[in-house]
């Protein structure tokens, strides 16, 4: 099985008679595969321990969005658009707008995508004894 982008490059690939993408996913967290901009739409990860992925650094968390998403070190990703959680929190708190208008179905999706990757962030810096 291989783990691609969404435009189709192979970030990781596994043999193994019977295999799932679970077991792929796994494997490469194992061996310390770079997944970012993994597509794992509809991967159904319960149960899978990634424990040993490195979510200091980048991780993808399988969440519909229309957007990409993500985070990289101290910042969360959604769409082209890379900020630390305190200029998030000022954005949603502004009437500042990029693409998508305010109070749309869409810009909820956003809002709700960023509080979940907020709240992921701030339960692993927590568990870590990071400062926040």
């Amino acid at each position: 099985i291989q783990i691609k982008t969404f435009l189709g490059k192979v970030l990781f690939e596994y043999e193994k008679e019977n295999k799932t993408l679970k077991d792929t996913v796994m494997e490469a967290v194992k061996n310390g595969a770079n997944l970012y901009r993994a597509n794992l739409y509809g991967a159904n990860l319960e149960g899978a321990n990634l424990y040993s992925a490195n979510y200091t650094e980048t991780s993808t968390l399988p969440m519909f969005c229309k957007w990409s998403h993500g985070i990289k070190g101290d910042e969360i990703k959604i769409g082209c658009k890379l900020k630390t959680i305190e200029e998030w929190d000022l954005f949603f708190n502004s009437t500042e707008e990029y693409d998508t208008p305010r109070n749309t179905k869409e810009f909820n999706q956003i809002k709700a995508l960023y509080n979940a990757v907020k709240a992921y962030c701030l339960t692993l810096k927590s568990f870590n004894n990071e400062p926040k």
